[in-house]
């Protein structure tokens, strides 16, 4: 899953919470794969991956 890659780069769940300012509760159950990241983070996580990983990686079922 291109979101466990992502969560690595930014420097694991915690330090992906802090800079998208969400709760690490929520990074956890996207890297367990029980939800789906929401399309403004995965905005947000294409930016802090230098596009590494983009939201089309992450969210592939969107229009963007």
């Amino acid at each position: 899953m291109k979101i466990k890659q992502a969560i690595k780069i930014i420097g694991g769940q915690s330090e992906t919470a802090r800079r998208l300012g969400v709760a690490q509760s929520n990074v956890h159950r996207w890297h367990s794969g029980k939800a789906k990241i929401p399309a403004e983070y995965a905005l947000e996580v294409e930016h802090l991956t230098s596009k590494k990983i983009t939201r089309v990686d992450l969210r592939p079922d969107l229009r963007w």
